[in-house]
């Protein structure tokens, strides 16, 4: 993570954040993790809507500006807000959002996080647990005797403002060759039909994807098993891991004789195999398990009960939880550090309105270059890309650098993946 004196890459850039999803609050934490200004946009009296329910994780680190409705002083320091902004963020299926299309800079970035990709009626009536639902992540959730499971987590609006972030950088690396604005958008339901990539390879061969539990749909043993004091995730992907395994489960024989010799076999005999390795791991401790497991190089973790995380070793060591006061209930309200290696922690959780003088004393914007005839070129053509990690985390993210022009080439074993 980048100490306070070190320089970030976006830190002369100026971001007003309009959108009231969470989303665009993701979206606009992003940013300001890597440097830029960002002013966050609020009503006069908290809500109990979208981010304004967990204010403090929403606007710590960025600038607070209260526009109250019929304020002529408020809807000009707004004004001046956006016409200094290289980056506008909203929310477009939120009602009655004010339409401050005019007063936007024609070379600044727009970028739209809503339900949907297009204009859906009373999409904004669509929350995390509903888009879930109808982008098919609810149905592939959830053990396969059980009803179909939906994540009190926000993943897909957390999803959504991670990727409205890439495509702000995105659309910047075009202003910055070749000029001119953009207006790029990020939906929850797109978030939610990427998030199906370990299950589409079923559907496009004709099977049905089902409901696995902790099962993965193409991976045994990778499961949570049950210790002596608690939970842990093992994940085995292929015959050597499983090789492995059967040694340290003191049973080597399992890997060359029998039913669960080859990864086909095992998925075919998924309950068995579960049967195997929940025997062992029963009889050990967390700890004794986990370490046992990476000592052969096999990957596996305790599952940390919420309450455990402020005291768990990663957490600790990583700074992944700051705790920052509250100006509003003078309390310290915990805050999650950014995922991002060269992020910059918030140092401050603003008080309501507390940006005013900021935006008051902004310089006018200087003007960007016009658009070239190269404005609609592909955001990272001419970029290479090797993609050498395995799994489904570094091949995810090579396939967005694709999408957005990167010549991406993958390296690969004989055996594939």
């Amino acid at each position: 993570m980048a100490s306070s004196a070190e320089s970030l890459p976006f830190e002369d850039l100026v971001v007003v954040e309009l959108g009231d999803r969470l989303g665009a609050a993701a979206c606009g934490s992003l940013l300001a993790s890597v440097g830029a200004t960002v002013i966050v946009v609020e009503p006069a009296e908290p809500t109990r809507n979208g981010k304004h329910l967990i204010r403090a994780v929403s606007t710590a680190g960025k600038q607070s500006l209260v526009v109250r409705r019929g304020s002529d002083e408020d809807q000009k320091l707004l004004r001046k807000a956006l016409a200094a902004a290289d980056v506008v963020i909203v929310s477009s299926d939120i009602p009655d959002a004010p339409n401050y299309a005019g007063h936007i800079s024609k070379d600044a970035i727009v970028c739209d996080v809503t339900a949907f990709p297009d204009s859906v009626p009373h999409a904004y009536k669509m929350d995390d647990k509903l888009v879930q639902a109808l982008s098919g992540i609810g149905i592939v959730t959830g053990t396969a005797d059980g009803m179909p499971t939906l994540s009190d987590a926000a993943i897909l609006e957390l999803g959504a403002g991670t990727y409205a972030a890439a495509a702000v950088v995105a659309a910047l690396r075009v202003r910055r060759m070749h000029g001119g604005g953009q207006h790029v958008g990020s939906s929850l339901y797109g978030a939610g039909v990427n998030g199906l990539v370990t299950f589409l390879p079923f559907h496009f061969s004709g099977k049905m994807p089902l409901r696995g539990g902790n099962r993965h749909p193409m991976c045994a043993p990778w499961n949570a098993y049950q210790a002596t004091d608690g939970w842990l995730l093992l994940c085995s992907a292929n015959d050597d891991q499983w090789r492995r395994l059967c040694d340290v489960m003191g049973q080597p024989e399992l890997a060359h004789i029998g039913d669960l010799t080859t990864l086909a076999d095992r998925i075919k005999h998924i309950d068995t195999t579960d049967a195997v390795v929940q025997a062992w791991v029963g009889t050990k401790s967390v700890d004794e398990a986990v370490t046992a497991l990476s000592g052969a190089g096999i990957a596996a973790g305790p599952i940390v009960p919420v309450e455990g995380l402020g005291e768990n070793a990663n957490v600790k060591h990583r700074g992944t939880v700051r705790h920052l006061p509250n100006p509003e209930t003078n309390a310290p309200a915990a805050i999650a550090a950014p995922p991002l290696k060269l992020g910059r922690a918030a140092s401050a959780i603003p008080a309501r309105d507390s940006g005013r003088d900021f935006v008051r004393n902004m310089q006018e914007r200087r003007a960007q270059a016009e658009p070239t005839a190269d404005a609609q070129v592909r955001p990272l053509a001419g970029l290479r890309v090797l993609e050498i990690g395995q799994y489904t985390t570094a091949p995810l993210a090579a396939k967005q650098l694709a999408t957005l022009g990167a010549d991406v080439l993958k390296i690969e074993p004989l055996t594939g993946e």
